[in-house]
């Protein structure tokens, strides 16, 4: 195994700059600062059959805190650790990232979203000093801070053996799908379509408790708040908590949070405009951009 320089070379583009289905490669050299393949075992060739279609490395060895320092935000006082996978837990992170996030993502979206890298980390962390000495730990599960990479970590101090369950598999697919789809919203990779707002009004006041006033925010449409790796909505308490790009981004989330049939056990598919909404979104995303929002709810044959 050995360093290599990988060299990109520019592509010419024909197309128009504001063709949305243009991939836009990476236009430069770039010395990578990780062995790729990281080994010669079956999770490595599925990371490399990963790497020539979506453009993106997944390293699950070698790095170290420094590397965990190279992001955009950085908190005063507060560091990040992390280890790396043994042989036996990359095998299954690794087979996790392709069948449950790649096999359900096109490549006109990866590749233009995602960074050079995508750590599988161990137990990643954050660690501070606090006030009496000693030190805070925080897991981190999901980033999208880095520099140059993004980092999932499902397995903890305490969690050492990988989830097997249909739910906590939907859960960690879900939040690293949420954390992409919002990439590509805010960079505009996915664009809100204008017939989205139709029924919306992002100005009046809305009710947060009082589910019989006609203004309780559900009713308006509005499905509540998604906080950074967040897997449940929660509420809203002032219109200005929302806006165009938040709403359609909940809407995304709704569509792979739950299949059909939970949905329709759910109250939120008492809300007319939510139901109309749901599905307006989930069908636009099929059509537009090949990502089937029901399909990722469903998850993979176990």
């Amino acid at each position: 195994m050995r360093y290599i320089v990988l060299i990109l070379l520019t592509w010419g583009l024909l197309a128009s700059c504001n063709d949305e289905d243009t991939i836009i490669p990476r236009e430069a050299e770039v010395v990578l600062r990780y062995e790729f393949p990281q080994g010669t075992n079956e999770w490595d060739e599925i990371a490399k059959e990963i790497k020539e279609k979506h453009d993106v490395y997944l390293i699950y060895k070698g790095y170290s805190s420094l590397d965990f320092s190279r992001a955009w935000t950085v908190s005063s006082g507060t560091n990040y650790f992390g280890e790396s996978l043994t042989d036996e837990k990359a095998s299954v992170h690794v087979k996790f990232m392709k069948e449950h996030i790649f096999d359900y993502l096109p490549v006109e979206l990866t590749r233009t979203v995602l960074p050079l890298y995508y750590f599988l980390i161990d137990n990643y962390r954050t660690e501070k000093l606090n006030y009496s000495g000693g030190i805070d730990k925080t897991n981190v599960t999901n980033s999208a801070d880095g520099l140059d990479y993004w980092a999932s970590s499902i397995y903890t101090e305490n969690l050492t053996e990988f989830p097997s369950t249909w739910e906590k598999l939907r859960e960690h697919r879900t939040r690293i799908m949420r954390q992409l789809l919002e990439a590509a919203i805010n960079r505009e990779r996915i664009v809100i379509p204008a017939s989205f707002n139709e029924g919306f009004d992002y100005v009046k006041a809305i009710n947060s408790w009082n589910t019989s006033d006609p203004d309780y925010y559900v009713k308006r449409g509005f499905l509540g708040s998604l906080n950074v790796d967040a897997y449940n909505f929660g509420s809203i308490y002032n219109i200005t908590s929302t806006n165009p790009t938040l709403n359609f981004l909940t809407y995304v989330f709704l569509g792979m949070r739950y299949t059909e049939e939970e949905f329709l056990a759910n109250s939120l598919a008492t809300y007319p405009l939510v139901v109309k909404k749901r599905l307006e979104v989930i069908n636009y995303m099929k059509e537009k951009y090949h990502v089937d929002l029901e399909a990722i709810a469903r998850g993979p044959e176990l």
